[in-house]
């Protein structure tokens, strides 16, 4: 093509990017496309011939009703294939802009995903370390509000025995031994964001960390009612062997299907 040429446009069809520009939001454009009439009256028609098979019913209760019922069923695998047909390259289409959206979402919000991860693990680190720290001398604290109360209690038994109530003083010297630390607690300094907080969040993870080997050594010792069936697993080993290979505590059985050709 000469380099003069220019390329025939329609000049009532807007370019791709007005119309985004248009439709911020191509929901409209979407169900336009769904509901206009040639594809709302090719649905209708689809609709119509499911209604007619599926009319009689599904009963199975003779042998004519048993020949019914298997001509329905192919007349049902071919009309499932021609309306599938017809949704597809729509579905396909929807499936594409929503895996795009999904991937720019993603990638518009990593580092947002990144930072908050990033952000809550270090908060956490520092609350706990403060705690810990807080708790170290909530302790300590205790250990001399304890000790101070014992010498107290030693000076008031040694003054009672040197004023002869020798029983009373036994009894002071025993609160001396047997009394217990006072309560220390020790507020975190650190500041309060409003709407940020911290809670519990129990999980679990095999002794050892979650590695191939911790996973095995944990499933040998767990008891069994924290251990799940694995259906994948054994779906898959009842396709394999039937009822031939045994399981305890376990049957595979012949639940039977139907295949229309």
């Amino acid at each position: 093509m000469p380099r003069s040429a220019k390329v025939s446009v329609d000049p009532t069809v807007p370019p791709p990017a007005a119309i985004v520009r248009f439709f911020p939001d191509p929901t409209p454009i979407v169900r336009e496309y769904l509901e206009s009439a040639f594809a709302r009256a090719l649905a209708v028609e689809h609709e119509r011939q499911v209604a007619r098979l599926v009319a009689e019913g599904a009963a199975v209760t003779d042998a004519p009703s048993y020949q019914r019922v298997g001509d329905r069923l192919k007349e049902i695998g071919t009309h499932r294939k021609i309306v599938e047909a017809f949704f597809e390259p729509i579905v396909k289409l929807l499936y594409r802009f929503h895996q795009a959206a999904c991937d720019r979402r993603s990638e518009v919000l990593a580092p947002l995903v990144e930072f908050e991860a990033a952000a809550k693990r270090n908060r956490l680190a520092l609350e706990r370390e403060d705690a810990r720290k807080r708790q170290e001398e909530a302790q300590r604290l205790m250990a001399i509000a304890q000790q101070e109360e014992r010498e107290r209690l030693a000076r008031e038994a040694a003054f009672l025995e040197q004023r002869g109530e020798a029983e009373l003083a036994s009894v002071v010297l025993e609160q001396a031994v047997s009394a217990p630390p006072p309560v220390i607690t020790i507020a975190s300094e650190l500041p309060q964001t409003q709407g940020v907080s911290s809670r519990e969040n129990w999980q679990w993870r095999p002794v050892g960390g979650n590695t191939r080997e911790a996973r095995a050594r944990a499933v040998r010792l767990v008891p069994r009612e924290f251990l799940d069936l694995n259906d994948r697993a054994l779906t898959a080993h009842a396709k394999a062997h039937g009822n031939t290979v045994r399981i305890p505590g376990i049957e595979f059985y012949d639940a039977g299907s139907v295949v229309v050709r």
